[in-house]
């Protein structure tokens, strides 16, 4: 596969926080107890294993398994364990089902929070 679209690095470094603006606002209007899909169309780890990790640990939201499992599992660190790696799917191109790169993972929205 190529990369469809040239994007200067600057865009690329700025992606990662727009994506956390992006959750932010997401957590905060999602009730209690919701679920919350986060989905991105890049291999990029800063923009999927590290957002996760950082949604982790900013919001109150818990991370559980992305279901079907399709793709593999994330890449390690970020300061992701081996057990929430698990529990997140990444789609690289030539895989194993050869797709373009995407990311998934799913979190609910602690129950006590507003």
């Amino acid at each position: 596969p190529r990369l469809a679209v040239e994007i200067p690095q600057i865009e690329m470094e700025r992606t990662p926080g727009y994506q956390r603006q992006l959750l932010h606002v997401a957590a905060r209007l999602l009730k209690p107890g919701g679920r919350l899909v986060y989905s991105t169309c890049t291999i990029n780890p800063e923009e999927n294993e590290c957002n996760v990790a950082w949604a982790l640990e900013h919001l109150p939201l818990t991370l559980i398994p992305a279901l079907p499992r399709v793709g593999g599992p994330g890449r390690s660190g970020c300061k992701l364990s081996d057990d929430k790696c698990a529990m997140v799917q990444r789609f690289e191109p030539g895989s194993e089902i050869d797709t373009n790169g995407f990311f998934v993972a799913a979190f609910q929205k602690h129950a006590s929070s507003s």
